[in-house]
């Protein structure tokens, strides 16, 4: 059986076609990942400068405390502020790694290894990421009066980022 010319040249530029788009489908959608990272840490970068700010402006405005004690008393009320401003939920930990006050309602199942590596590595003035299911858990230093006060857990949720990358189908 002979194939003319013009089927196989048919097939091979449907084929080109084919792998064309596969590779630009590739790489457009890590592009648009890459980008949606890049907003995320500028978002909580941002919320991380708005908390230092507020609990600076906190401390300073209340009654002297030395930091820690500081935290130890107003962590709780002091967390559920910040999750105001920022919408996200917000934990607070001293300078031992000891949660001083989160805005979590839900008791976070947080106890593992994994987080315990990240808030350590916060607590050397490092910014930490860790992955828990679908949220991001994005730990950062807690500036004080006199340097690292402690550290600000914000936990990000995932499933937002997940429901604007899927198609959407209009009903009428």
């Amino acid at each position: 059986m002979r194939v003319s010319i013009k089927l196989k040249f048919s097939l091979f530029l449907g084929l080109l076609l084919i792998l064309a788009i596969s590779v630009l489908s590739y790489f457009v959608l890590r592009g648009v990942e890459r980008n949606e990272l890049t907003q995320a840490e500028a978002s909580l970068a941002q919320h991380v400068k708005t908390v230092n700010l507020r609990v600076k402006q906190t401390y300073y405005t209340g009654v002297r405390l030395p930091p820690q004690q500081f935290l130890q008393r107003r962590g709780r009320e002091l967390a559920a502020e910040l999750a105001g401003f920022t919408g996200l939920e917000v934990t607070l930990y001293d300078v031992q790694g000891e949660q001083a006050g989160t805005s979590v309602q839900r008791e976070p199942a947080q106890g593992s290894a994994a987080i315990a590596d990240a808030l350590a590595y916060a607590l050397q003035n490092k910014i930490a990421y860790q992955n828990a299911g679908d949220k991001l858990l994005y730990l950062a230093p807690l500036q004080g009066p006199d340097g690292q006060m402690g550290v600000v857990q914000l936990q990000y949720s995932l499933r937002v980022r997940k429901a604007s990358s899927r198609p959407s189908a209009i009903c009428s």
